[in-house]
């Protein structure tokens, strides 16, 4: 205990300059605390902000109501005002009275329970309400606009969703530069800034006729080509398909042959110039017919394929076989033979090397080539 005091006695007359420091402690560091805590004041309210934003993002909805301009070569550059709506909902919330045991629990067999759905939680139930409609009286206006080709369309198309109004370029001959008021005003500005190629024309090139020729022994698919003139120099590729028609089974594929031709007012596609490339032989008397599309290969018009068509079907006859004497002699007794149908009407062919066709018996449509006599006179 002695020891203890004598220690105390000792600190107290030590002088105080021996326990000072040269450097005084600085706690703050340079740091404005009230600085300090008005920033993390702001960080707060922007965050409460954030949160109160993604909140009404995931709480309210906004239907997209959609409407398409579209001007031709010869259609007025200003259309016609098109009334857009836009309905938004609300996705509201509330607490369930019945949480957690709703009346009559547990539920009688196969029915459902007695609270609204969707549940976004235990005991809450939500559902979604109609705030408001928006209406918007749009129109489109294209200016700068060069020179078109007949078949070639500019088609927009202009939406609304909730307050906003936006367009986009679906096809066009030209490449636009788009003025959208957005959040405010109806007027939706397209002006051209150069020529560009556009679809072609999908009805282009139509079939005339897909029909077995009896001199040359092949089925023949005739094309016709609409705007041939304005593609000169340029070339057209078509895919052709022949198919056997199989009744109540997968029909058979015969050939499938793609073909780059030089663009032309006609095309004939004869199947007998690829009958190395038959995946199967033709059959006599069996009905045949031609899936085909085309595409422009150029500079005029966009490369890309368009829809694939269909033939109407017809009779393959086999191919021609020489006339044997006894043939001939049945030939100098009756001129013409026989030889089925073609474009609706009867074919014969004649010994001096001619080819007639007669009007197809009326009321005889049932009985298909049957119905042409074997032999005809002229």
């Amino acid at each position: 205990m002695s020891r203890i005091v004598s220690i105390v006695a000792v600190l107290l007359f030590v002088p105080r300059g021996i326990f000072a420091l040269e450097t005084p402690l600085d706690f703050d560091q340079g740091v404005d605390a009230s600085a300090l805590a008005g920033e993390l004041q702001t960080q707060a309210k922007e965050g409460d902000g954030l949160k109160a934003a993604e909140f009404a993002r995931a709480t309210f909805r906004e239907d997209r109501d959609c409407t398409t301009f579209s001007f031709g070569p010869q259609d007025p550059l200003r259309s016609e005002r098109v009334e857009l709506r836009s309905a938004i909902y609300e996705w509201v919330c509330y607490p369930d009275p019945y949480y957690p045991n709703p009346p009559n629990y547990p539920y009688p067999p196969n029915q459902p329970p007695y609270y609204p759905r969707p549940r976004v939680q235990a005991g809450q139930n939500c559902q979604e309400r109609w705030v408001r409609t928006e209406h918007r009286s749009v129109r489109m206006e294209i200016s700068g606009r060069g020179e078109m080709l007949p078949w070639e369309r500019d088609v927009f198309e202009v939406c609304l969703q909730g307050q906003f109004l936006n367009a986009y370029v679906t096809d066009a001959s030209h490449k636009y530069d788009l003025d959208v008021p957005g959040w405010s005003g109806d007027l939706v500005q397209a002006r051209a800034i150069q020529k560009t190629a556009a679809e072609p024309d999908p009805a282009g090139i139509q079939a005339e006729s897909f029909l077995y020729d009896a001199e040359g022994g092949s089925l023949v698919l005739s094309l016709r080509d609409r705007w041939a003139q304005f593609y000169k120099g340029e070339r057209v590729r078509v895919q052709l398909v022949v198919k056997r028609d199989v009744p109540n089974w997968f029909d058979e594929t015969a050939l499938d042959k793609e073909l780059e031709l030089p663009a032309a007012d006609a095309y004939k596609l004869r199947v007998a110039d690829y009958a190395s490339e038959l995946r199967s032989d033709l059959k006599p008397g069996k009905p045949y017919y031609a899936e085909w599309r085309f595409k422009r290969v150029g500079q005029v018009s966009k490369n890309s394929w368009q829809k694939k068509l269909e033939t109407a079907r017809a009779e393959y006859q086999g191919k021609p076989v020489p006339a044997s004497p006894a043939m001939l002699s049945v030939m100098a007794l009756n001129t013409c033979n026989s030889m089925g149908l073609e474009e609706g009407q009867c074919v014969y062919f004649c010994r001096d090397g001619r080819k007639i066709l007669v009007p197809f018996p009326p009321d005889m449509e049932h009985m298909g080539s049957r119905a042409c006599l074997q032999n005809y006179n002229p």
